[in-house]
């Protein structure tokens, strides 16, 4: 009872207390209010400034001013680029070039050839639906030149060998811009562009220095790396494969059979022995005159040109070859083409050899080492490249031609058939990338063709093979196998010579023509073609239906006779020298005719002997051909008689033009030098040297000028034409007709004279 009264008590005086607040008692002092000043509140009785919350706007402002990356002036490292700023905003990060700062703040320092690099980094700054962007400059200093240097230096990897025998294959730039230049203390051995040319086995190991200079703009520094390229190992041979023999000649006739191919130290170049090489060509060379023998280290070839008539004598032609050194000498270049047979076709025809004379030639020396080649004794045989053998011995318009599966014997009128060409190209090695071997072998061996049988080095101003080749090397031989053939081509057309050209690619690139433009050819030969497409000039030479034809003047007094070319073709049925004395004789049957001009203003050319024999019926007396071979000094004559009657008491004229090429530059120029006939109209172009064809060892064939050189009666090439007695440019008109009212005003000239 006590409790219960106890809480009642306690719940009474609670009401009553809360019964007598001040504030409501009627009896207590009212207190004042507080009043706060516009834009304050009371707080706990006390006014506070009212604090209105920041917009997004706002809060993105404030993180865009506190954003801050420090200094951006001269940036070589990574830059912290934050993801968060303040008031919870989110940072997002774009690069005005991402290569140099990466949206993550990746820097990359420009190449030192770059120069500083000038880069806008933006941050866009965003709190839920607002953002704001800003941006930052910055400028990225570039790699120091010293660094550029070292660093691309250091990826020369090739410098981390001391004993070489592949191609280096030097670069001419560094990723970081340096520019290379390599010198070398032995180019013979590795040269500027790092082609690697190993020492012949009779030689020793080279040591070769090549110095780097490796700069980027004013800066340079040089750079040593000490070498060594082991000699060739002694010859052994590795592989013989005996590859059929077919012959696809036309003017010979040969056996088909079998020839050994060796192939020698695991290598790519085919060899032969020699005596199997020559013994195989029987029918196209005299294989039975060759004498061989072995003294020592010194193998020979030799034999005896037997002497036709009693106006010349017999002479031994000799070929030696020194193992110990690697060295070949011949006693005269006429060794090569001495042993040729006759051809099934006889280019002679109607002449007679009544005389000849020839200086003592010099003794011609080769060194193989050069060249980078080599010749061996095995078994007491030579054994020789098969394109050295091919070159030196298959005699003159005849060759042999290896295409790796087999050899195909082939002459100088037929190689470019259809049928002969897809034999050439019907050959595995097609589909196959051209060995390193196999190129720096066609360098070198087109650098010897150029030192031993081209006509007209001393003209053209080389040096050597080497020297005007070393514009192409690289190309040839670090390149592809486009890349040779286009470099054998421009190096050909290079030498602004009609009679040298590229005439197919090799086996391994298709066998293939890769065409002639006027932008391949020099001015010179550029000049010839110009003058040739002038409208009435190609109406003119178009014109001829027959290989011989002639017309009259209206009075029948003067005939032109025009013979587009000299030869001899069986299966076209042309003869030139029997259609032209078939023309003459109608002309003397005309009783009229006084004056002949023999037209060879559209004559490129042809056979030799085909010329002399058309020269035949001019005259009676001997005709004396001129000439002298520029590689063993010789200086020739070679005088001839026709079985023909020459058409006498008749005035002859020889009309030329920058079309009058080779063959009919000949004639031009014995007519000239004997007084057989008046030359008028304009200069003839020339062409001196009679034509070889080189088979390269990669399979191509190209033509050149050789070393057989024809000259006026004081041994002078007449490699640049035949000044005329009479000059004329208007000798055809412009309807592409021949001008007889100038002919005869220059015949009646020459007759008042």
């Amino acid at each position: 009872m006590k409790k219960i009264l106890l809480l009642l008590l306690t719940f009474m005086l609670s009401f009553t207390l809360y019964a007598c607040d001040p504030e409501e008692d009627p009896n207590t002092d009212p207190v004042d209010p507080i009043t706060c000043e516009e834009g304050q509140e009371e707080v706990d009785g006390e006014c506070v400034d009212i604090v209105i919350p920041l917009t997004d706007a706002e809060l993105v402002e404030e993180a865009k001013d506190a954003l801050d990356l420090g200094d951006l002036s001269a940036v070589t490292e990574d830059i912290l680029l934050p993801s968060e700023g303040i008031n919870e905003t989110v940072i997002t990060w774009s690069s005005s070039n991402t290569f140099w700062i990466s949206i993550d703040g990746v820097v990359t320092r420009p190449q030192y050839s770059y120069g500083d690099m000038p880069v806008q980094l933006t941050a866009t700054i965003t709190l839920n639906d607002e953002s704001v962007e800003k941006v930052f400059e910055v400028t990225i200093i570039k790699i120091p030149v010293e660094q550029e240097v070292a660093t691309d230096v250091a990826t020369l990897d090739f410098f981390d060998q001391t004993i070489v025998t592949e191609n280096l294959n030097f670069p001419v730039f560094g990723s970081r811009g340096t520019v290379f230049y390599f010198s070398s203390s032995n180019p013979d051995v590795i040269n500027k562009s790092g082609i690697v040319f190993r020492p012949g086995y009779t030689e020793e190991d080279a040591e070769v220095t090549i110095t780097l200079n490796a700069t980027i703009g004013q800066y340079s520094e040089i750079y040593t790396f000490d070498f060594t390229v082991p000699k060739m190992p002694a010859p052994e041979v590795s592989e013989t494969i005996s590859m059929p023999f077919i012959s696809l000649a036309t003017e010979w006739t040969l056996e088909d059979g079998t020839l050994d191919i060796h192939y020698l130290n695991e290598g790519n170049i085919p060899y032969v022995n020699i005596q199997d090489f020559i013994n195989v060509l029987n029918g196209a060379i005299e294989s039975e005159e060759m004498l061989y023998d072995l003294t020592g280290d010194v193998f020979t070839m030799s034999y005896i040109y037997e002497a036709e008539d009693e106006l010349d004598e017999d002479y031994t032609l000799i070929n030696t070859f020194d193992f110990s050194t690697n060295i070949m000498t011949v006693n005269t270049m006429a060794f090569f083409g001495g042993l040729t047979s006759s051809t099934s076709s006889d280019f002679g025809g109607d002449l007679v050899t009544v005389d000849s004379t020839a200086t003592d030639p010099i003794e011609v020396v080769v060194d193989f080492d050069d060249y980078n080649m080599q010749v061996a004794n095995i078994g007491g045989m030579l054994y020789m490249p098969f394109h050295l053998a091919n070159f030196f011995y298959s005699g003159s318009m005849f060759n042999t031609y290896y295409n790796g599966e087999e050899i195909l014997a082939i002459d100088a009128w037929q190689m470019d058939t259809d049928e002969v060409i897809a034999q050439m190209e019907d050959t595995a090695l097609v589909d196959e990338e051209m060995p390193d071997d196999m190129r720096k072998f066609t360098y070198h061996f087109l650098a010897l063709s150029f030192d031993l049988i081209y006509g007209l080095k001393e003209v053209k101003e080389i040096e050597s093979g080497h020297d005007y080749l070393s514009n192409y090397m690289k190309t040839m031989i670090l390149g592809d196998d486009d890349d040779l053939s286009n470099a054998m081509k421009d190096a050909q057309y290079g030498l602004d010579d009609p009679h040298s050209g590229y005439l197919m690619t090799g086996y391994y690139d298709g066998v293939r023509d890769l065409g002639l433009s006027i932008n391949d050819i020099g001015p010179r030969w550029r000049a010839m073609v110009e003058y040739s497409w002038q409208d009435h000039i190609t109406d003119y030479c178009g014109s001829f239906t027959e290989n011989v034809s002639y017309e009259v003047n209206a009075d029948g007094t003067i005939a032109v006779v025009n013979i587009t070319g000299f030869s001899l073709d069986a299966v076209n049925d042309t003869d030139t020298a029997k259609e032209f004395g078939e023309k003459l004789t109608q002309i003397q049957n005309l009783g009229t005719v006084e004056s002949i001009v023999i037209d060879l203003s559209c004559n490129g050319g042809g056979t030799i002997g085909i010329a002399l024999q058309v020269l035949g019926y001019v005259t009676d007396d001997p005709i004396t051909v001129y000439s002298k071979n520029p590689t063993d000094l010789t200086e020739e004559t070679w005088t001839t008689t026709s079985t023909v009657d020459a058409l006498t008491g008749i005035d002859w004229y020889i009309m030329t033009s920058p079309s009058t090429f080779s063959a009919a530059n000949l004639v031009t120029s014995i007519a000239s030098d004997q007084g057989l006939a008046t030359i008028i109209g304009r200069q003839s172009s020339g062409g001196a040297c009679s034509v070889a064809y080189i088979y390269l060892p990669d399979g191509s064939i190209i033509n050149m000028s050789s070393d057989w050189m024809l000259t006026n009666d004081q041994f002078e090439s007449i490699e640049f034409g035949i000044p005329v007695d009479v000059s004329a440019s208007n000798l055809v008109n412009n309807d592409g007709t021949i001008n007889f009212d100038k002919i005869e005003e220059i015949v009646a000239n020459n007759q008042a004279e």
